[in-house]
């Protein structure tokens, strides 16, 4: 939610091209033509095709069945509740009810066979999409799908609101969820000439032409408020009122009644007596059409004037602002993200909640020139054109109303005040995970000057993964909060208000500056290596992986009465058995009321990617980016059309960032900077060389051995959008051919953009080097892990190191499973990963299979507890040597080259330099890897397509020429 408030209150445009498929297949300017768009911009949300299934107990087979709008709504209520500050494994068999608004997808259509399965069948039912949370947290309370179209999310909240009011929910999750798989509602809204074709909502501007479909799911959180009150909850705002009605007959069946708006919003007003006057802000439907936005405020206009006006008759003065003052202002969400369709309602509740917690009036931008058919002078209203402070008189509370109307006609309305901290009861509660030094709690609910010595801090996540993700999530928020946190709160919701996992985490401090301390302590560790269950004496904190928690309850008493005797050594002994798995029932640390608690990091989902594929719709299967751009007959996964002239021998591919190999191989390029970007991996060029030389070589060297010479790697690819990249073969000679490889920009091939070159050679002496290497891998793994400094390192400790470099590996680029390393050698077992079990038959050499052989030089890193803040990056290959193809199991022997040059504890080598070989099963050599080096990547050296240096690729064509040595070009570099 701050990345969406910073979007907003910046002014941010977050309207993008459409990536997700082919916009121009289906894409016609001006012209309205059957079956196409005119409008080729969307508000795009980003992971839409992401899921972590496992969490949830759904198979990763049925969630590629089922529609994303199910999961990320799933995923978001799980949030909402945490967010809240409470465990959601707590809610089973409670009143919770579930209101979502949402609308039949788009997303079954790309697969009949997946219509027509099991998995298809409630993967793509609107009825399951609210269901889905009630079944997997056994929730008791009314659970309804509301399809009002635009309307529908804020529909949903008024229905929660109702259910709340007469007792069938004690608790409700409200929202919607909208997203487009296909572009159907493009189409289907442009021959209905409802976008816009500038890409633009121009909301209440001179220029709406209409607006720009957008994607959101949010969820919100609803409890009555004198329930909140007492449990002392962190509230946003205050429902004060809320309706719903129906335009009935129109000027047409989709066009708006600017009188059954007027008389929802009088309704409203009236029934909760609520005063307009007191209202500063408006977040209006607001879709930027012509006819639409000012009949929306001519509807409003006349409900706050009838009413002020009702009121101003009634007493000798209006205790409010004068009718004819500009006092409220008026905006729309969808000028930044677009319209979110069955999702806006809870776009702009959410907007609103935000504005009233941070007390900014935020903008609505794309405003120059109000609409003709506006007219705002003598009314309360004006355009909210910048932020600014939400400034009131004294005595007045904010508050801000929401309208949402459908084009089925049904429409909504919301007031939502700010919430006060000193409406809270007043209590001397207190919270005992915190302990002076005489063991009483000096913690009260704001904790405005604690003097407590110790506080309790737990978490836990279903992988490692996760675990070391939700570390490093406390360390940034705890870091970009302005005030220090208030740490007996935190510590409290933490314990209260997180579901207990698998994998678990626990830390005893005295101060913030500790907890950051003891967080970072662990990251390092886990990169490098922890005994589970080792007491870090020092940093007082346990870690564990467990099977089947148990529940702690014959110790209660005990725990009870050893507070008052060692709170310190009591709370870690705690520590240390929740970490072995038994399940605490925190309320016996707990004394009278609890404390207040916080909004804190959510869980965080692993972020796979689960997407039918198109199998029979012809339609459909033109979506789909990458393959269908150059039809479904292509040469190769990474080679996608052969484009030779008589000039030269060319091919081209095309890479949408949906890869698999793309999706499993992200790159943090900043440490500030928490987005991962899709990098090609530098082995999918040799790869794809292979193939070209292949399809162009027509047999001509199918018994001669293959070589890779002179190879390297001049920038990293960014594919965060379509690219295109072009592979040239020059021929030098009849068993030796040239390679370059560059990248498209604008359609217009650039020479400056030389991605990779290389040499091919064949040589006449075939495979025989290779059958007289067997080797005796078992005897191998065992000479080397009795050396005295050999170390052993499982897939989860290689991995989770990666991360701390920046580099985050899925599952098709994880097929380590471990490795030995001692002194200047190394070995390693690989094995194909199930989700490339299919796919891996396509390939030679896979991208992910050739990576991991690659990513086993980290082991020489990790054995010397060597710390990197920033990836090594492929930079160049002396020889890479073909003998036989492998895809069962591998195994992988690496030898380090002893480069010790302006190597300091200061400054760490800038560049590597490894031989690898690797072998079968059965010992034979398939490949041999000479002078493979990589370069680090520092905060200056950002990959990007836009990257041109001169002077970078002069020293890259010395080391190609042996000029000068990869060591030095990385220095000169």
């Amino acid at each position: 939610m701050a990345e969406y408030w910073q979007n907003i209150a910046q002014g941010k445009n977050c309207i993008r091209e459409v990536e997700r498929w082919d916009i121009h297949k289906f894409y016609e300017a001006s012209e309205i033509v059957p079956g196409k768009t005119n409008s080729k911009w969307m508000g795009a949300l980003a992971d839409y095709d992401c899921f972590d299934p496992l969490f949830f107990n759904i198979s990763p087979v049925e969630a590629e069945s089922i529609d994303p709008q199910q999961r990320l709504f799933l995923q978001n209520c799980w949030h909402a509740i945490e967010d809240a500050g409470y465990n959601p494994r707590e809610l089973s068999d409670s009143l919770c009810g579930v209101f979502v608004g949402c609308g039949a997808g788009d997303y079954q259509q790309f697969s009949i066979s997946q219509q027509l399965s099991a998995q298809g069948f409630t993967g793509n039912s609107a009825s399951i999409l609210a269901a889905r949370i009630a079944y997997f947290l056994n929730l008791q309370g009314p659970c309804l799908s509301i399809d009002t179209a635009c309307s529908s999310s804020l529909v949903a909240i008024a229905n929660a609101c109702d259910s709340l009011q007469v007792g069938s929910s004690d608790l409700a999750l409200a929202g919607g969820v909208y997203i487009m798989s296909g572009p159907s509602m493009h189409i289907k809204t442009a021959q209905s000439g409802m976008l816009s074709q500038d890409g633009r909502c121009f909301t209440f501007d001179q220029r709406a032409n209409g607006f720009v479909p957008g994607e959101a799911v949010g969820v919100v959180l609803l409890k009555r408020l004198a329930d909140a009150v007492e449990a002392q909850d962190n509230i946003y705002g205050v429902v004060e009122g809320w309706g719903m009605n129906q335009d009935g007959k129109s000027n047409g069946i989709t066009a708006p009644n600017a009188r059954a708006q007027t008389k929802l919003i009088t309704s409203v007003y009236e029934k909760f007596s609520i005063d307009p006057a007191q209202i500063q802000l408006i977040e209006a439907h607001g879709t930027g059409t012509k006819l639409g936005d000012p009949i929306e405020v001519d509807a409003l206009k006349d409900a706050f004037n009838n009413k002020l006006k009702n009121q101003n008759q009634n007493q000798n003065q209006n205790q409010g602002q004068d009718q004819n003052t500009q006092y409220c202002a008026i905006g729309s969400v969808k000028s930044n993200i677009g319209h979110c369709v069955s999702a806006a309602g809870v776009a702009g509740v959410i907007k609103v909640a935000l504005a009233l917690k941070h007390q900014q009036l935020p903008p609505t931008i794309n405003f120059e020139n109000l609409n003709e058919h506006i007219r705002l002078e003598n009314s309360p209203f004006y355009i909210s054109e910048q932020l600014k402070p939400w400034s009131i008189a004294q005595g007045q509370t904010r508050r801000a109303a929401v309208s949402s109307f459908g084009f089925s006609g049904t429409n909504a309305h919301l007031v939502i005040r700010e919430w006060h901290t000193n409406e809270y009861v007043t209590s001397n509660a207190t919270y005992s995970s915190s302990y002076s030094a005489a063991g009483q709690s000096q913690t009260t609910i704001d904790n405005k000057a604690s003097e407590a010595e110790h506080y309790l801090i737990v978490l836990s996540a279903r992988t490692n993964k996760q675990l070391l993700q939700q570390v490093n999530n406390l360390g940034d928020f705890i870091n970009a909060e302005s005030s220090p946190v208030n740490m007996a709160a935190l510590s409290y919701t933490l314990q209260v208000g997180r579901a207990a996992m698998q994998y678990r985490w626990a830390t005893l401090v005295a101060n913030q500056q500790q907890l950051i301390t003891n967080l970072k302590y662990f990251t390092k560790q886990q990169a490098t290596k922890i005994d589970p269950l080792e007491q870090q004496r020092t940093n007082y904190f346990y870690w564990a992986n467990i099977e089947e928690p148990e529940y702690l309850q014959e110790q209660n008493d005990w725990l009870h009465d050893s507070f008052l005797l060692a709170p310190k050594d009591t709370l870690l002994e705690l520590a240390r058995n929740w970490c072995t798995g038994k399940n605490v029932d925190w309320s016996i640390i707990q004394q009278t009321t609890p404390l207040r608690r916080l909004h804190l990091p959510h869980y965080p989902f692993d972020k796979q990617r689960y997407w039918a594929e198109s199998d029979d719709n012809p339609l459909l299967q033109t979506m789909q980016i990458g393959r269908e751009q150059v039809g479904n007959n292509w040469i190769h996964p990474l080679l996608h059309e052969n484009i030779s002239d008589l000039q030269r021998q060319c091919y081209r591919t095309v890479f949408s960032g949906n890869e698999l190999f793309l999706r499993d191989h992200q790159i943090q390029l900043a440490k500030a900077d928490t987005q991962l970007k899709p990098i090609l991996p530098g082995v999918a060029y040799l790869e794809m060389i292979r193939a070209a030389i292949e399809n162009a070589a027509n047999n001509l060297y199918q018994n001669k051995q293959f070589q890779l010479t002179q190879v390297a790697w001049v920038r990293p690819l960014v594919v965060d959008v379509n690219r295109s990249i072009e592979i040239v073969l020059l021929p030098q000679s009849e068993l030796i051919i040239d390679v370059e490889v560059y990248a498209y920009v604008d359609d217009e091939l650039q020479k400056n953009l030389l991605l990779m070159q290389c040499r091919v050679a064949f040589n006449e002496e075939n495979n025989q080097e290779s059958d007289s290497q067997l080797i005796d891998w078992q005897g191998i793994e065992n000479s080397l892990s009795q050396a005295v400094d050999a170390q052993l390192f499982q897939a989860n400790e290689i991995y989770a190191y990666f991360q701390t470099m920046g580099l985050h590996y899925g599952d098709s680029h994880q097929a380590i499973q471990q490795l030995i390393v001692s002194q200047q050698q190394l070995v390693a077992r690989l094995e194909v990963p199930g989700s490339l079990a299919q796919e891996v038959a396509e390939y030679q050499w896979h991208p992910g299979m050739l990576d991991s052989v690659l990513q086993t030089t980290v082991g020489f890193l990790m054995q010397q507890s060597q710390a990197e803040n920033y990836p090594h990056l492929p930079f160049s290959l002396e020889k890479l040597s073909v003998y036989r193809t492998c895809r069962g199991a591998m195994f992988v022997r690496v030898k380090q080259h002893d480069i010790h040059k302006n190597e300091t504890q200061a400054q760490p080598v800038k560049v590597k330099k490894y031989d690898l070989e690797l072998f079968d099963a059965d010992g034979q050599r398939c490949i041999k890897i000479e002078g493979f080096s990589t370069r680090l990547l520092s905060p200056q050296q950002s990959p990007s397509i836009e990257f041109d240096d001169t002077h970078y690729q002069q020293i890259i064509e010395r080391v190609i020429n042996h000029k000068i040595s990869v060591e030095d070009a990385v220095e000169l570099g």
